[in-house]
This record gives C-alpha cells, sequence and structure tokens, in this order.
C-alpha cells in the first residue's frame, strides 16, 4: 500500500478515533478509559502497560491517537516516541504523559516529534478531551507540511525523499524482527523513445497508471515510491524466504504485461526490476540499493521486460564486460 496524501481538514477527527493507552499503573489506565468513554469522542481503545508491548502494539496496528507515559517499567516514554515518529506510515498524534511540570523535558518531547505534552493532574475529562482534539490537529498539520516534500506531485506516491527515510526504517525493523526484506527497483523499459513519439502528456498518464498498478498489486505492509521520472522502488517486509522475492519479481513483471491504454488504443510498455535481499545483499541502505540496481540493470542487459535477484558473480560479469555501465541509482 503506498502511503498518499490525506485530504482531511485540520481539526477534524475522524469517525472513530483509534486509541493507544500506554500507562503502566492499571488503576490510573482504567479512570483513563473511563474518561475517554465518557466523552463524546467515539473511540476504539487499546491498552498496553510496558514500553516492549507499546511497541508491539504500535507496529501491528494504526492509530489516531497515543497516550504515552513517559514513565515506563521497561524504559522511558521518548524511546517509544522516537520509534513511533520515525515510522513514516503513522500519522498517529502521540501525547506524552510526564509526572509534573518540567519544562526542559516539555520542550524535549515536543521537538522529537510529540504533538502534545501534558502532566498527569491534567487527566481530567475537559483537559483530556481538549489534548485529544489538539494534538490530532496539530498532527493532522504536520502531516501535511510532511507530505508537501515527501510526495510525488505527478502519481501522489512517496518521492525519494521519503523512500531514503522509509528503507532506514525498514531495515531496522528487519533487524529487530529477524524477517528478510526485498527491495524492488522497477524501471520502464524506452520510456525516453515512448514521450519522444506520444508527447510528455501520454507519458505521463503512463507514469499515473503504472503507479496505480504497483499500488493495487502489493500488500498493505509494502512502500511503494516513485524515486526517478521513469523508475518506482517497493519495499516489501516481512518475507520469509528468497523464493518470496522470486514471487514478488514475478508477479511485477506480470502486471506490465498487460497494455495501457492510449486514448482508445493499447499501448505495450514494459518494465525490467531488479531485486535485493536483506540481509543477504546488503545490512546497509546504500549497499542494498546498489545490489537492486546491479539486479536492474542485469535485467536491461538481458533483454528487458523480466526481472532479475541480485546475483554478484552476474555483477561481477558484467562490469568486466562493460565497464561503461551506468552509475547506480543509489544516493543514501
Amino acid at each position: 500500500m503506498a502511503l498518499q496524501y490525506s485530504g482531511r481538514g485540520l481539526g477534524d477527527l475522524p469517525m472513530t478515533v483509534r486509541v493507544l493507552l500506554v500507562v503502566p499503573d492499571e488503576r490510573q489506565r482504567t479512570e483513563i478509559r473511563k474518561i475517554i468513554l465518557a466523552s463524546d469522542l467515539s473511540t476504539a481503545i487499546v491498552e498496553v502497560d510496558s514500553r516492549q508491548a507499546a511497541l508491539e502494539a504500535f507496529h501491528s496496528g494504526t492509530f489516531d491517537c497515543i497516550l504515552l507515559f513517559h514513565r515506563l517499567p521497561d524504559g522511558d516514554g521518548e524511546s517509544v516516541l522516537l520509534d513511533m515518529v520515525s515510522n513514516h506510515n503513522s500519522t498517529a498524534a502521540v501525547i506524552i504523559v510526564i509526572p509534573e511540570y518540567e519544562r526542559d523535558l516539555i520542550l524535549r518531547v515536543l521537538g522529537n516529534g510529540a504533538a502534545e505534552c501534558i502532566t498527569e493532574d491534567q487527566l481530567d475529562g475537559d483537559s483530556l478531551d481538549f489534548a485529544f482534539r489538539h494534538a490530532i490537529a496539530r498532527q493532522t498539520y504536520m502531516t501535511k507540511l510532511r507530505d508537501l516534500g515527501h510526495y510525488d506531485g505527478l502519481t501522489r506516491l512517496p518521492n525519494r525523499t521519503l523512500f531514503e527515510k522509509e528503507i532506514c526504517s525498514a531495515i531496522a525493523q528487519s533487524n529487530r524482527t529477524g524477517r528478510l526484506l526485498v527491495l524492488a527497483l522497477i524501471n520502464l523499459d524506452n520510456f525516453k523513445h515512448l514521450n519522444e513519439r506520444y508527447g510528455h502528456t501520454i507519458g505521463d498518464e503512463i507514469l499515473r497508471a503504472a503507479g496505480k498498478r504497483l499500488t493495487d498489486l502489493m500488500r498493505e505492509t509494502d512502500f511503494v515510491a516513485r524515486i526517478g521520472g521513469d523508475e518506482f522502488a517497493i519495499i516489501a517486509p516481512h518475507v520469509t524466504s528468497a523464493a518470496g522475492a522470486e514471487n514478488i519479481g514475478a508477479k511485477l513483471t506480470h502486471v506490465f504485461e498487460e497494455s495501457f491504454d492510449n486514448h482508445g488504443s493499447p499501448l505495450q510498455v514494459s518494465a525490467s526490476i531488479g531485486l535485493a535481499i536483506f540481509p543477504a545483499d546488503g545490512r546497509q541502505p546504500m549497499m542494498l540499493m546498489n545490489c537492486a540496481d546491479q539486479a536492474l540493470y542485469q535485467a536491461k542487459a538481458a533483454g528487458r521486460g523480466m526481472y532479475r535477484l541480485f546475483n554478484k558473480a552476474s555483477a561481477s560479469t558484467i562490469h568486466a564486460l562493460d565497464p561503461t555501465n551506468r552509475p547506480p541509482t543509489a544516493r543514501l
């Protein structure tokens, strides 16, 4: 699923506010739940009592607002906050609850990405209701500002800037879970020739249609971006084996077998695809990008319209035979 620009207006609340309560004390958690349920907000509440449980809930669910106590039995709320705000798939508003007023702490958590900071003595009905509404409105505004620099104007897909942040975050998550991650680079074949023959208007329509096909094809947990003029990238986490990468390559190739519409006439546009697997092909974003780019070059050299998984031996052979091959697209 590709992130796309949200149309929700400032101050608007979702029909049902999905809330994650991270409150270590059971009594306080019960009181806060009662306060929230007594308000006129329609809510769906998930409750946890520790740092570890908070991270697990956050990475497995979707939330509009997170009420996060700073003091937790297995760590502090700031470390949880930093993990949450580094996840660019999330637009959750994080409210940090601190024991008492500390100016430096408030400034620090707000600077680290919290939408609101309140003290424990402000956990009454009116104050909490205001905190929720203010935090969600502020986070919506901040998300829109972020989107202006992170999304491609033509396809509405994440752009290269957001992609480079996401690949770092995805690798960090794969390190935690021990799961494989697949990076796919997709390049439309002979796109310059298509633009010259049919014009940039048709070229733009093809790019939009290609982006939609990729978004519709991939899972909700996958990340689709447009990272260059005719180049897309996909980050696919939670892959269980190398066979899963082969399956992704086959599906991506197949999705371009269907012709595109050129004002009623079919227009065939193929794509070459290069895939690299974390951690086998690289443990750092730059290395993984370079490997996927080399695999893409191998697919182009093999005749276009196909995919290749990175193969170190093949990459070395290509370099030896063609020392003038194009520089890799990676520039993290």
